[in-house]
């Protein structure tokens, strides 16, 4: 009866260490995930805010008149019989 025992405990040993060793490496991957979801959310922030601005910029661009100012302001931008005079800053 004593051998089944000894035999019996082994085996219940044995399987405790292997789900021991599972729990950690599971411990070890949940961690790791975690980690992952962090760097993903503040990915997803930051995305999310430059979508904002993006939304703010096609409002802003969605009026014929603020694309005409921005043409004038960057690229000397004139329509048709306007004259364009520039200044050069004096020294």
């Amino acid at each position: 009866m004593k051998i089944h025992q000894g035999v019996a405990l082994a085996i219940i040993g044995g399987v405790c260490v292997v789900l021991t060793i599972h729990l950690l490496s599971l411990m070890s991957q949940t961690r790791e995930l975690h980690a992952s979801l962090e760097e993903l959310q503040e990915k997803q922030t930051l995305i999310e805010e430059e979508n904002r601005e993006l939304e703010k910029d096609l409002e802003y661009l969605s009026y014929p008149h603020n694309v005409e100012k921005i043409l004038r302001e960057q690229f000397n931008y004139k329509q048709a019989g306007e004259k364009m005079i520039i200044v050069i800053p004096g020294e």
